[in-house]
């Protein structure tokens, strides 16, 4: 059974706008190999600050929730995960773009999109649709075949 989904022209534009920017920060990442990881990653938490509140109180749709803070801990919990978990995972991209190139390490860091559906399938019992599961499958294979690059290459030097 397909279901259909609501399309959002906005969400489709900041979803443009994010990958556009994602793209743009690993490359000047990668030509900052020299600088300490840290100092990239106070630029961009002082850089997503000012954005975040640019977009808050400028481009915000729901007013009403402006002025409303959570009161119970768990809520509170799970939005101090979610800044470790970022932290986290910005400043190991930081010391990954030091190490790997830029391709390898974008291509692999979006199997968070794979471990996005084992989450949502798994813990909130959400099933994707058979075309999501189609583009894991192409992003899994594209992962495989750039850790395989060598062989692949190889390979294909065989080949008249």
């Amino acid at each position: 059974m397909h279901r259909t989904e609501p399309y959002n022209v906005m969400g489709y534009v900041c979803a443009i706008l994010a990958t556009l920017f994602t793209a743009l920060n690993i490359v000047i990442m990668r030509k900052c190999s020299e600088i300490h990881y840290s100092t990239i990653i106070f630029n961009l938490s002082w850089y997503s600050l000012v954005t975040a509140i640019f977009f808050f109180f400028l481009v915000s749709d729901n007013h009403e929730q402006k002025s409303k803070l959570p009161h119970d801990w768990i809520t509170w919990s799970k939005i101090l995960l979610v800044a470790l978990t970022g932290l986290s995972g910005q400043i190991l991209v930081t010391n990954a773009l030091k190490i790997e190139g830029a391709g390898k390490v974008s291509v692999t860091r979006s199997l968070d999109i794979i471990l996005a559906y084992i989450v949502q399938i798994y813990f909130f019992g959400d099933h994707p649709t058979s075309t999501s599961i189609i583009g894991a499958l192409l992003i899994i294979v594209s992962v495989i075949c750039m850790g395989f690059e060598k062989e692949i290459y190889n390979i294909c030097d065989f080949i008249p």
